[in-house]
């Protein structure tokens, strides 16, 4: 889908191009489904973003208003499976581990999170078999950071949620320790 940037000299803004694909946006500093207004099926249009600290200084830290207010609308708009999974999640119930969900890490926003643990957890809907390689990179960044990524198609959730929370639990946890020096 080539995306290109440009400075606008005139209103000091850079542009990043977006396009629309299947009635979705994808934007690359908000992601995909971000509400932007809508577009003719397959057309491209320039969303203005502000230079790096919106000319204001803080670039670093205007960033990361940004990723919390696209969290606060990714948690307003959660799918089936991410209410499902949270339910469970939620309030300490799975072995009194808590987790946060539509959490921002670095420049990712990841679906949940127990920081406790260095453990993500992303629930992947079929748009992931397109984007493989970019979650692969994105996986590869979160644990360089010292996380663990843990990964399951949507399906898995709302048909085996007790199989996913039992791998949960399980990269979540601490092994007892092997009886009798088994190995």
């Amino acid at each position: 889908m080539g995306l290109a940037k440009r400075r606008d000299e005139s209103s000091g803004y850079s542009q990043i191009l977006v396009r629309q694909i299947g009635g979705r946006i994808y934007h690359p500093l908000c992601g995909e489904g971000f509400l932007v207004p809508p577009l003719p099926q397959g057309s491209v249009s320039c969303f203005p973003l502000p230079l790096e600290g919106g000319g204001q200084g803080g670039g670093e830290e205007s960033l990361a208003k940004k990723l919390t207010t696209i969290a606060k609308n990714l948690r307003r708009r959660s799918t089936d499976a991410e209410k499902l999974l949270w339910r469970h999640l939620r309030s300490k119930q799975l072995k009194g581990l808590k987790f946060r969900r539509q959490h921002p890490i670095g420049s990712y926003i990841v679906d949940f999170a127990c920081l406790d643990k260095q453990v993500v957890i992303e629930l992947d809907g079929g748009q992931h078999t397109v984007n493989g390689n970019r979650d692969k990179e994105r996986d590869r960044r979160l644990e360089k950071e010292g996380y663990k990524v843990l990964r399951f198609w949507n399906n898995d959730v709302l048909r085996n949620t007790n199989g996913v929370l039992e791998v949960i639990r399980e990269n979540c946890l601490p092994h007892p320790p092997l009886k009798g020096g088994e190995r």
